[in-house]
This record gives structure tokens, sequence and C-alpha cells, in this order.
């Protein structure tokens, strides 16, 4: 019996149904990862002799789906036809959970705070600024284009207390880049007169392109020319406010070679 051989009991033997040991259930989570690391390799070893194939499971937060994915996957499925993409989007919480359970193989996103991803291997794709937008008949309604300085970069630089209080599209609490802001706004003081949550990116883009609202986005959005014409954009805070784009994946993962693939194509566009 499996009991004698380790020394431990693995069930109380007493109840009915039959239930876990504290060892019985590390043992269960110990096979676990060893049946999933069994399959990792063996996938790994075909995809060796044969190339990338099969399925690669992605989770991304939902911003990044509108940025990154039409930049990235046209090429990657054009070299890689055999493998099969699955996409998952959602909160970050919500992808760990996913990722825990063996339902991705590894996630994009913009971690607010690394340290509460220190169980993980993070791999830091590049880092981007973070944007001020605004419509550019509203940003000049305000004079704003004098009082930003033109000299601090490739963006206008604009002292965020000047909109101190201006109405905001905000994502919704939750979301990373709304930590974010709730601190800004803290540092300068900045309290909005009225506030809008969307958690859609194109529709809080077409917002503040329609009302006269600030907002703040990735600058990857603008990169994958994702803004009209008619909004101004700015960095803000001192050194400009920049954050990492990631990936993470468990420690103990053997990455599949789709999975080093994407990576790597991820890495190679940078700012897309």
């Amino acid at each position: 019996r499996l009991e004698e051989e380790l020394g431990v009991e693995l069930f109380y033997h007493h109840s009915s149904p039959l239930k876990l040991t504290p060892a019985g259930a590390h043992y269960l989570e110990y096979i676990q990862k060893a049946v999933h690391l069994e399959h990792q390799f063996k996938h790994t070893l075909a995809e060796m002799n044969s190339g990338p194939a099969g399925e690669l499971s992605i989770g991304l937060t939902s911003w990044l789906g509108t940025s990154i994915l039409p930049a990235i996957l046209p090429k990657f499925m054009k070299e890689y036809p055999d493998v099969e993409i699955r996409i998952l989007e959602g909160k970050s919480s919500s992808l760990l959970n996913a990722m825990e359970k063996n339902q991705i193989d590894f996630y994009i996103t913009y971690p607010f705070n690394l340290e509460k991803h220190s169980q993980y291997t993070c791999d830091i794709i590049f880092y981007e600024h973070i944007l001020l937008i605004g419509n550019q008949s509203y940003v000049d309604s305000l004079n704003l284009m004098d009082k930003a300085d033109l000299n601090n970069g490739p963006y206008p630089y604009l002292n965020l207390s000047l909109l101190k209080n201006e109405k905001f599209i905000l994502s919704p609490s939750g979301h990373n880049i709304y930590f974010l802001t709730e601190n800004l706004f803290q540092k300068y003081s900045v309290f909005p007169s009225k506030v809008m949550h969307i958690g859609n990116i194109m529709t809080l883009v077409s917002l503040v392109n329609a009302l006269d609202y600030f907002s703040f986005i990735p600058e990857s959005v603008y990169k994958a020319g994702l803004l009209p014409g008619s909004i101004q954009k700015f960095t803000v805070d001192t050194p400009a406010l920049q954050w990492p784009l990631a990936v993470f994946y468990k420690k103990d993962a053997l990455l599949s070679p789709a999975s080093k693939a994407f990576i790597s194509e991820l890495k190679s566009r940078e700012v897309l």
C-alpha cells in the first residue's frame, strides 16, 4: 500500500466518504503537478520534432486584446499554422486563477505591483508610457498646449494638477490602470468633478473624442492606430509615467515551443 511505503496516512479511513489528510492533500497536489509536467514534456518533445503545434492558451487583460493581438497574431499564425490559439480575456485575478488550474499557458498583463506576482516567473516585454488623452477642441479651449512642456520627450508633458476639477473617464475598479490613476490623483490633488467608468478601451476612446472628458490609456493603444487624429496626447508625472508589459507563467512550468515562439514575437515587436 502507498501509505505503508510513504509512512503516513493519506486518508481519514473512518470517515465516509473518505477524506484526504493534510499529507494526502499535499500528495494529490504533487501528483497533479507531476502529471501536468509529464504532459508538457511529451508535448515539447513532439514539437521539437515537428515544430510548434497543438493548442496555445493565452490569457490577457481585456484592454490588451484590442491593441496587441492584431499586431502579433497575423504573423505568428502564418509562421506557425499548426498552432491552435485559444484566448481568454479577463481581470488579472481571474487569469491567475485560470493559470493555477492549468487552463492557460501564460498570461499577459500590465502588473501594477510586481511583488503580488512573486510566486510566478515574470518576463518583462517592454515598458511603455501611460498617456493622458483629451479631444483637441476641448484641450484648445483650456489653452493646455500653451501650458504644456513641448520639449520633454516624444509627447507634450502636462502637469496633472491643471486638471484638478475636470471630468474623467476611467477604467472600472479592479483594473490595474484604475489603481495607477487613483495614485496619480492623490499625488497631484486631482478631484474630478465627474467620473465615468468604462471597461472597453474603444468605447472609452470614442467617448473622450466626443465629450469634454479626459482619460488615460497605454501607449500601445495609440501605436496600434486606435486613436482618432482629433485626440491630443500628453505624458504625466516626473519622470514620465511608464509601466511594464509582462508575461507571467508558473515557476515550475515547462514552456512549450509554441509559448516561447509567441513570447519571442512579442519581444520582437517591442512597443508595437
